[in-house]
């Protein structure tokens, strides 16, 4: 990142003007994830939301993934729970089936105003898409509520339209901000939308390294003078934060890697005039889809624990349950303690 072109840029009144914008549309999007979903009774949804997410030993692993990509909507319980899900769904059934219907085919080769017809159907897509997700994501709350706390909520069928008329609205409202975004030219609104969901919630995970400050230890820095610090959390922290660190720069190094190609044209003569015999360099990106096989990855390796939990109530399958909690919770000391090789399947797959 080139800070002295963002500092030139900055002098320009038309693009402090867009920057300004953008950030006054993070903002509104940062307000609305705080807005509640009207679903049952309040105190009881936040007793089960506050257990499922203070719980540690594995078994809310898939929603606490939600929940960073919401960017701390779920553990809310937000109008914003869904968020850009429909519109990206709604995109990816688009590209797919452009390549299946010839005329979804052509209108993406014919130019920006049939690019912009595909649009527009992407968008009148999610819309049933964001009903059908809202539905979803309310049933999963409802039923996680009772098989990981035993509360029951019992939302009446007008609080049910309700919370998902305000689910659904809220999707459509943040992809309107994000072509909004997109049209400011800073860059890719929905990207830069889902960024800041899950930047949201780093002070809450950095909080967490804050645990390593304990008036009842002490730390010898040098020999020189000693610190409130706990010795062993602190080392903790510092390998983590070395292995975050190093994790993003591979990963960035990794998405930015290209292929340069190098391109000859042949020497032509037309008429008195030779063209051609220039050489130039195509650039292909080593991994075109960027960082969404680790996104994926990451969701699919929640799913069949988060799956197994559901099971766990049903008399039919509650072996296959218990199985799929066990073996795809997230791997500590005291599961390697054990032995076998169960504790090895979830960090090689």
């Amino acid at each position: 990142m080139n800070w002295k072109t963002i500092g030139k840029s900055l002098k320009y009144g038309e693009m402090r003007k867009k920057i300004f914008a953008v950030l006054a549309m993070v903002l509104v999007f940062r307000l609305l994830s705080a807005i509640p979903v009207p679903f049952g009774d309040g105190s009881s949804l936040r007793q089960v939301l506050d257990g499922l997410f203070s719980n540690t030993d594995g078994s809310s692993q898939f929603l606490q993934f939600l929940n960073v990509l919401s960017g701390g909507a779920l553990a809310n319980f937000s109008i914003m729970l869904i968020g850009l899900g429909p519109y990206i769904n709604a995109s990816i059934i688009m590209q797919l089936l452009s390549r299946a219907i010839p005329k979804l085919e052509k209108m993406q080769k014919e130019g920006e105003y049939e690019r912009r017809k595909i649009n527009q159907i992407t968008r009148i897509v999610a819309l049933p898409l964001a009903i059908i997700q809202s539905i979803g994501a309310l049933f999963l709350v409802k039923q996680t509520a009772l098989t990981s706390s035993g509360l029951e909520l019992n939302p009446n069928l007008s609080q049910w339209i309700l919370a998902v008329t305000a689910m659904t609205a809220a999707s459509m409202i943040l992809m309107w901000l994000g072509e909004l975004i997109t049209e400011q030219g800073i860059g890719n609104g929905i990207s830069i939308l889902i960024t800041v969901g899950v930047v949201s919630q780093l002070p809450q995970i950095i909080a967490t390294f804050a645990t390593v400050y304990d008036t009842a230890s002490s730390y010898s820095i040098f020999g020189l003078f000693s610190v409130p610090i706990n010795a062993v959390g602190l080392h903790y922290a510092l390998i983590i934060a070395i292995a975050a660190l190093l994790i993003t720069i591979f990963v960035v190094y990794l998405n930015e890697a290209q292929r340069r190609v190098k391109i000859s044209y042949a020497k032509r003569v037309q008429g008195n005039r030779a063209y051609g015999d220039v050489s130039s360099m195509l650039p292909i990106k080593l991994i075109s889809a960027g960082v969404v096989p680790i996104i994926f990855a990451v969701a699919f390796l929640s799913l069949p624990q988060f799956v197994g939990e559901l099971m766990k109530n049903s008399a039919r399958w509650s072996d296959l349950g218990n199985d799929l909690s066990r073996i795809f919770q997230n791997p500590n000391a005291n599961y390697f303690a054990a032995g076998g090789r169960e504790a090895f399947i979830y960090p090689v797959a």
